[in-house]
Order: structure tokens, then C-alpha cells, then sequence
């Protein structure tokens, strides 16, 4: 007598996944006893899987694989194909900056490509859906808080970035109108107060005729050299967030 083994039988169930997405399969066989092997169409491959296992894989890169599942029982096969997509994601990017003048207030740029819908979380617990390139938000409050950035393209598939911003409380710089220095310990350097808040300093001083005397650009000790007399300065002063604060008045050097 001839016996008559049945071949195994294959059947699986899988979708469209994002590009770096983990493609799971869901093994359908009628054959719970039957051997299972995987090629993935990328040249990966998993074999010897039995029916319960869990199969899943994953795809660095868009396009389309020939998805292989086999069966096989006692020397006995079956060969299913399926076509995988895998969809291309788009590139979430933006950059930021304070807005001129505005202590709590960011410009976000948005640098994004393939992108079709961008949803920003502001990281204070509200959130905005925009298109547009140039997105500017204002915080109540000064403190750090993350920004992130969803972009997602027509087929579904998204990118997140996130950034840290600090909005600050409103900074007023101390000015002093004179100074001595005359090194007697007391008020000889002439100092812009707070100076944790500075990042950079130019200061220009000039003489009743309008001519230039000095330019420092010192961030301690401001001014050194320079004789007794009543000045016009001319003030630029950059904080450590960046923005530009701008001054103008009169400075008394005493002996």
C-alpha cells in the first residue's frame, strides 16, 4: 500500500508597516503540527518555527519584499508568497529661537521633509496641528520645557524630534552710571550686574565731541583707563539665552 502524507499547509496574515517598523505575521496554517520557515525578501530568513511562535521582523528599509512563508510535514511542503510594503517615513526637523524682545516667546522653524501633517507638543500641556513654516508659541511661565515635533506623511507613517527650551523670567540688567577707580576697594571696577546672565558685552564710550575713547568687550571689569571725566556710552548686551538687550546713557568716571 502507498500512504499518502499530507502536505503542510501555509497561510499567514500581514499588513503595510512604516519603514524601521517591526512586521508581525500571524501564522493562519490549518496545520498546527507542520514546520514553519520564513524568508523575509531582504535576505534574512527564519526557519524551523513552529506554529505558535511568534514571528515578527524588521525593516530598516521602504520598498516592497516577497514575503515567504513555508510549511512542511514529513518531507511534505507548501509555499505561500505575500508582498510586504514597506512605506517610506518622513524626516521630523525644526529648529528654534528666541523671538527679539520677548522674554517667554520661541520661533519655531519647522525643517521637516516629506511631511503632510505636523502636530506640536509645547511641552506645558498644550499642543498645536500646524503647517506652516515658522510656528512662534509664548510660555506664561519661565522654566525649561521640551518641545516636540510629530511629522507625518499621507500614508500614516510618522517622525518625532524633540528640543529643550528655556524661557526665561524677564531679565533687567543693572547699569551703572559711575564708578572710581581709583583702588580704594570701593566701586573701582565698573561691573554689569547679573553677570551670570550675560553672554557677551559691547560697550562703547565717547567723549563730549562724540569721539570714541573705548570699546571693551569684557564681560568683568568693563572699562579700565579710562580719566576722569562725563561720558555717552553706547551698550550691547547679549544674555545667556541669546537675545539682544540694548542701552544708552551717561557715565560719570570720579576719582
Amino acid at each position: 500500500s502507498v500512504e499518502v502524507v499530507p502536505a503542510g499547509d501555509t497561510g499567514m496574515v500581514v499588513g503595510d508597516i512604516c519603514e524601521g517598523e517591526v512586521l508581525l505575521i500571524s501564522n493562519t496554517s490549518n496545520t498546527p503540527n507542520a514546520n514553519f520557515s520564513y524568508l523575509f525578501g531582504d535576505g534574512q530568513e527564519q526557519r524551523d518555527v513552529s506554529f505558535s511562535a511568534l514571528v515578527e521582523h524588521l525593516y530598516v528599509n521602504e520598498g516592497i519584499y516577497d514575503l515567504m512563508q513555508i510549511s512542511s510535514i514529513d518531507n511534505c511542503s507548501d509555499t505561500l508568497m505575500i508582498p510586504v510594503n514597506v512605506l517610506p517615513v518622513p524626516k521630523a526637523s525644526f529648529s528654534l529661537n528666541n523671538v527679539s524682545g520677548q522674554d517667554k516667546t520661541v520661533e519655531l522653524t519647522n525643517d521637516s521633509e516629506n511631511g503632510s501633517i505636523f502636530n506640536w507638543f509645547f511641552g506645558d500641556g498644550n499642543d498645536l496641528t500646524s503647517s506652516d513654516a515658522i510656528v512662534q508659541y509664548s510660555y506664561s511661565q519661565p522654566g525649561g520645557y521640551v518641545i516636540r515635533l510629530v511629522a507625518t506623511n499621507d500614508a500614516g507613517c510618522s517622525d518625532t524630534v524633540e528640543l529643550t527650551y528655556t524661557a526665561f523670567s524677564t531679565v533687567e540688567f543693572y547699569i551703572p552710571n559711575a564708578f572710581t577707580p581709583n583702588n580704594n576697594g570701593l566701586n573701582d571696577q565698573y561691573n554689569i550686574e547679573p553677570k551670570s546672565l550675560i553672554q557677551s558685552v559691547k560697550m562703547e564710550v565717547y567723549n563730549r565731541w562724540g569721539e570714541l575713547v573705548t570699546v571693551s568687550e569684557k564681560t568683568e571689569d568693563i572699562l579700565t583707563d579710562v580719566p576722569t571725566g562725563v561720558y555717552v556710552y553706547v551698550l550691547q548686551i547679549v544674555d545667556i539665552s541669546g537675545r539682544i538687550h540694548n542701552y544708552k546713557g551717561a557715565l560719570t568716571v570720579l576719582e
